[in-house]
């Protein structure tokens, strides 16, 4: 029953491989948050949690949630097994299908099924199918080197693949490795096939079906087969995540709604020549009145970002200042903006 259990787990990562992978997705960082990209390009799961790990060749990854407590999803975004433990070891299912994790104080043993099998007194795994232990049925494809070069034995010492890389990392449960030649890193299978060319600066362990990887300056996560996910980029200063048809895929936001945004959040990081001007119906804005604000250039009097926001004000008695979002400009250096190209509040 057990070896059945891990040749099915392998035999998926095979299917999953031989298919393109359909159910691939890959986690994704944004603002100290972690959400889930679809192998289509799109954000199934908002980065709402504290932590995702790597997806493992049975398609379920690690997540933490803002309480502090772990779980595991799967690749279509559904929590598989809901957060519940206090604690785990982030290699996430190893060889065995099985977690160690910890709930109300006891450590213990994870199936995929969510089952939780405490510890034994002496330690050891009390789950029936565990091969925590036995090096005889853990992977045996392993790398040896010849002339500085690597290449590939089974567990009978044939050679699969003669020395020709500068490296060979180790094979992970998927069956896969990765392998370095003339500086660049490629994949390679357990039965000595290249899976990706070495085309990339980076790639982290295919623990499953995807990767984080870096390719002339691009980097976010692959899949089996070399294409990207994802990409982090940037627009208009602001961090994006982009797809592999370089649509913007987070924030939720259109291009040209970055952009504003990005103007928006940049009253104290101007460039040189911009000139914001907020504008009210009265002279001296009530506190909490709706405002215009608009963002020119000054050089080509050409009108950048117009939008209206609610801004605080203050008045003070007597040097004619008013308070914008904590700066204080007297009205008399409205003049002195522009020579200085700098953010100039008027009303």
């Amino acid at each position: 029953m057990g070896s059945m259990i891990l040749r099915s787990g392998i035999l998926l990562g095979i299917v999953c491989f031989l298919a393109g992978c359909a159910n691939t997705a890959a986690p994704f960082r944004y603002d100290h948050k972690y959400g889930l990209v679809s192998e289509e390009g799109r954000v199934i799961v908002p980065p709402e949690f504290k932590y995702m790990g790597d997806f493992d060749v049975g398609g379920l990854l690690l997540v933490e949630s803002n309480e502090n407590y772990y779980g595991f999803m799967d690749t279509k975004g559904h929590l598989a097994i809901p957060p519940r433990f206090e604690d785990v070891n982030h290699a996430g299912f190893v060889e065995d299908n099985l977690a160690r994790v910890k709930e109300n104080g006891q450590w213990g043993d994870l199936d995929h099924q969510g089952n939780f099998f405490p510890l034994a007194k002496d330690g050891k795994s009390a789950h029936p199918e565990s091969l925590k232990g036995d090096d005889s049925k853990r992977h045996k494809v392993k790398e040896f080197k010849e002339n500085n070069k690597f290449g590939l034995v089974d567990a009978a010492g044939k050679v699969l693949l003669p020395p020709r890389f500068d490296g060979i990392g180790r094979f992970s449960r998927a069956g896969l490795a990765n392998f370095t030649e003339n500086g660049k890193e490629g994949l390679i299978n357990d039965r000595a096939e290249i899976m990706i060319p070495p085309e990339f600066d980076a790639i982290t362990t295919f623990h499953g079906v995807s990767a984080w990887a870096k390719k002339e300056g691009r980097q976010g996560y692959i899949n089996q087969r070399g294409k990207f996910i994802f990409q982090y980029s940037e627009t208009c200063g602001v961090p994006t995540i982009i797809n592999r048809w370089n649509k913007i895929i987070w924030p939720p936001l259109s291009e040209a709604q970055i952009c504003a945004e990005s103007r928006k959040l940049s009253v104290n990081q101007a460039r040189p020549g911009d000139i914001l001007h907020l504008c009210a119906e009265a002279p001296f804005p009530e506190k909490d009145a709706l405002c215009r604000i608009r963002i020119v250039d000054s050089h080509k009097d050409e009108i950048l970002v117009e939008y209206q926001e609610t801004c605080t004000s203050q008045y003070r008695q007597g040097d004619q200042n008013w308070q914008f979002k904590g700066k204080i400009m007297p009205l008399e250096e409205r003049a002195l903006c522009e020579s200085s190209k700098t953010f100039c509040f008027s009303c």
